[in-house]
């Protein structure tokens, strides 16, 4: 994983610690901010070596980032600052201290207790309810897609965060069409890889959306 960005200062204020991901269209960077001494995560996007449509995908990642922004649900990592340099743009937001449970499965070696999996299932169950519930300002449905272990993050206080919204969609009162397969393979909903299943038992109006994309 690349390295050039730590020490590098952000709009003079949040200087790189190190790298902590890595997607297919960003980098995320620990930070901290040089007058306050907190640490934020960094989601850093460069549109113009996304593809030639750079004017398109800036205008979707600053969307996406004012989407998030207005999210407000505990389980939710916060979105505090939004900086576009022209060459880059940058996402501050909550650092999340703890563990994806896919790690925490692969070290734990055996089932966790029936207790704490309750409790981070029923966490989960509120904040996707919030999501389908529409959040504001408008109001509309939001569908995570994502669901898995590798974005579900585990803190010492036996609360969840549930990270990475790169393939939401917003149900809207009318769009276009989805027929794509998306998400991760063997944690897709069964409506969203079975397009033959009767429409009594998919999600209510899976077509009318507004695609996130990143």
């Amino acid at each position: 994983m690349a390295q050039t960005g730590v020490g590098r200062i952000i709009d003079n204020q949040y200087e790189i610690i190190a790298s902590i991901g890595r997607g297919g269209m960003s980098y995320v960077w620990l930070c901290r901010n040089k007058r306050l001494g907190k640490m934020w995560a960094i989601k850093e996007f460069r549109p113009s070596r996304i593809s030639s449509q750079s004017a398109a995908n800036r205008r979707a990642i600053l969307d996406e980032a004012e989407f998030i922004k207005n999210l407000d649900h505990p389980a939710i990592p916060r979105v505090v600052d939004i900086i576009d340099t022209g060459s880059s743009i940058f996402v501050v937001m909550d650092f999340v201290d703890g563990t994806a449970l896919s790690k925490a499965l692969r070290d734990q070696g055996e089932p966790f207790e029936q207790e704490r999996v309750i409790e981070w299932g029923i966490q989960l169950c509120d904040v996707l309810q919030y999501l389908h519930d529409g959040p504001p300002p408008d109001g509309n449905p939001v569908v995570y897609r994502d669901m898995k272990p590798a974005n579900i993050m585990l803190r010492g206080d036996d609360t969840v965060k549930l990270i990475d919204f790169g393939i939401s969609m917003q149900l809207l009162p009318s769009g276009p069409d989805d027929d794509r397969v998306i998400g991760t393979a063997g944690y897709g909903a069964p409506e969203q890889v079975d397009r033959e299943m009767p429409s009594s038992q998919a999600l209510s109006q899976p077509r009318f959306f507004r695609q996130k994309c990143c």
